[in-house]
């Protein structure tokens, strides 16, 4: 078999045991597999190595608009200021969860403070680093709904915290009516008016209400 059906052979193998989920032989098993010809060990090692490269130059690009678009929130902030910045924030947060094995607690909270310190995001308060991340989860949704609102509106939601509040206030599903409930309301608020009448005022009042009770049960 020559040196150029031997290659494909071997692609074709390597192919389907790697779409089986068959584990990928190292440089070297491949060089020998294919008789220890040097074309083998550069040629099949190259594209992992770049779409290795391809992926970390991604992630950094992310990361690095994400902190453009923070150091000029003073200058310029909206929403895709926001999405970018919680984009970055999202690398971080997911490089700590892979890190720790958790989202949340002591080992969590200080890979993840490292990884902020380290890419420039150390003076980001951390309610805003918070609502950063909210608004960025909340994903497409969110910035359909922002984009339909007029445009006064839009200029005056700047913070994360004002856009995601008002969003989940706008999509909040009505509650359910609720007799008893609003009744209960009434009374605390009906009670707390009572309290701040002059006392006569007040006594002729529960006595009002006492004879409409009174006449309703009867």
């Amino acid at each position: 078999m020559s040196d150029v059906s031997g290659e494909a052979a071997y692609l074709k193998q390597w192919r389907q045991q790697t779409a089986e989920g068959e584990p990928r032989l190292d440089a070297d098993q491949k060089s020998q597999n294919l008789g220890g010809h040097g074309w083998g060990k550069e040629y099949l090692t190259q594209p992992v190595v770049k779409k290795e490269q391809r992926a970390e130059a991604q992630t950094n690009s992310v990361v690095l608009m994400g902190l453009a678009a923070w150091r000029a929130i003073g200058r310029s902030r909206g929403i895709e200021q926001h999405r970018l910045i919680g984009a970055a924030l999202d690398v971080g947060r997911q490089a700590a969860i892979r890190a720790t094995n958790c989202s949340n607690g002591g080992r969590y909270t200080r890979t993840f403070s490292q990884w902020l310190a380290e890419r420039g995001f150390a003076e980001m308060p951390r309610s805003t680093r918070a609502w950063t991340l909210a608004l960025y989860d909340a994903g497409s949704e969110l910035t359909t709904w922002f984009r339909t609102l007029p445009e006064s509106k839009r200029n005056r939601l700047l913070q994360p915290q004002s856009i995601v509040g008002a969003w989940k206030a706008a999509t909040r599903p009505p509650r359910p009516e609720d007799l008893k409930r609003d009744a209960k309301s009434a009374w605390k608020k009906l009670c707390a008016c009572m309290q701040a009448l002059p006392p006569d005022e007040r006594t002729t009042l529960w006595q009002e209400l006492f004879d409409a009770a009174k006449a309703w049960t009867q």
